[in-house]
């Protein structure tokens, strides 16, 4: 603003000049001009001495400017103070350095005061009468307004601070209670749940020991608190191995459990995954080839994987019962729990496709790192090598869950 006035005496001082081609006005816009580096210093340093040299260097020249223009441009101007006015308000816009509301009020006041000083002495020195000036009077209130204004708001944003911040707090740890508990959920269904119904439909006297062998991995990692963590065995190894052996751990456990799984398309490309997403894959591809086995009435299901310059698409198709969603039950958790929730807590999507009847295919997608693939390799169909193909992890749903 300060610099607007310099500029509005500026024009003034022109207007005049071109007006009144043989008055001698020049030396009002210099001292206009001398103005423009101290302002400059007050805004940059805003120190005490720098508002206190622009305040000398202000009074000394809105006293050159109302002198000249007094002088040279009286019976032109006569009693109309706004001519003046320029000058001195660059003067009572100093905006000194200083914190909290005196202090602001204080700059404001003493480049006031040195401007009406300046002014008044001026119009005495041409021998002119001291004129009340109604516009500098008007900015030194709109100038105190603001210092309030800004007071207030500052004090006001100081005391909200700190209720922002525990909201930020709560909404954080809101997101983190609401994915534990779709993690703790998902690893419910997939863990204890699971087992615990294989143990009910078994016929057999002993329990297998693959079986055995699983239910005290899933009970270490439970124990461990392993799963706590946003990528649980995800750090373990590195990410190309950790996708293809969350994956492929996926796929033998079905295969043991008798499910045929056929793979096709660009294994390779789950290396691309994060090792979080890989994981999450893994971990739905399991629980979706489970549901084939569970609830389909086959034992054949399909892994597609295909993947674009910046997406990984995982298509479980199977060619069995199908189902309605109007039939699967709030309290199921399989699709919802260990498929949906999984994948979108990586920033992924799932899409289910089921008819009764017509079988069910389930298209995962997940944002995957702009990396070249390094070849095709699918899962090994002996079920005994290295499951590289379940990068994808993706299966099929079936209705129950």
């Amino acid at each position: 603003m300060a610099l607007a006035a310099i500029v509005a005496g500026l024009f003034i001082t022109l207007g005049f000049a071109s007006a009144y081609p043989t008055r001698v006005l020049w030396p009002a816009m210099l001292a206009l001009l001398c103005m423009l580096p101290a302002l400059a210093w007050v805004d940059k340093k805003a120190t005490p001495l720098a508002g206190i040299v622009y305040l000398v260097v202000g009074a000394a020249s809105a006293f050159v400017y109302v002198v000249v223009l007094a002088t040279q441009m009286g019976d032109v101007i006569g009693d109309a103070a706004f001519w003046y006015s320029p000058a001195k308000m660059a003067v009572v816009l100093v905006a000194g350095p200083g914190l909290g509301l005196l202090a602001g009020l204080g700059w404001t006041f003493g480049g006031f005061i040195v401007a009406e000083g300046a002014a008044a002495a001026a119009l005495l020195v041409a021998g002119r009468p001291v004129l009340f000036d109604p516009f500098n009077l008007g900015l030194l209130a709109e100038a105190i307004a603001i210092c309030i204004l800004a007071y207030v708001t500052a004090r006001r944003a100081t005391r909200s601070q700190p209720r922002f911040q525990r909201a930020a707090h709560d909404e954080l740890l809101d997101d983190i209670r609401s994915r534990m508990e779709l993690r703790a959920a998902a690893l419910m269904h997939d863990t204890i749940l699971s087992h615990l119904a294989a143990i009910a439909t078994s016929t057999n006297d002993s329990m297998p020991p693959e079986q055995k062998a699983r239910i005290e991995r899933d009970l270490n990692i439970l124990l461990g608190q392993e799963w706590l963590s946003d990528a649980a065995g995800a750090t373990n190894a590195g990410g190309e191995d950790r996708a293809r052996t969350a994956l492929s751990e996926a796929i033998q456990e079905v295969r043991e459990a008798g499910l045929d799984v056929t793979g096709t398309g660009d294994f390779a490309a789950v290396s691309r995954l994060e090792p979080a997403q890989a994981e999450a894959l893994g971990l739905a591809a399991k629980q979706c080839l489970i549901n084939v086995i569970k609830h389909s009435g086959v034992m054949v299901a399909e892994v597609a994987v295909y993947a674009s310059d910046d997406e990984l698409s995982v298509m479980i198709i199977d060619a069995g019962r199908g189902f309605s969603d109007s039939a699967v039950g709030a309290d199921r958790l399989g699709l919802r729990a260990s498929v949906h929730n999984r994948i979108e807590s990586v920033g992924g999507s799932v899409q289910v496709w089921s008819t009764p009847g017509s079988g069910t295919s389930v298209l995962m997608q997940l944002p995957a790192n702009p990396q070249s693939r390094d070849g095709d390799y699918r899962p090994d169909d002996s079920g005994t090598g290295d499951e590289h193909g379940d990068a994808v992890a993706a299966s099929t749903v079936q209705g129950d869950e």
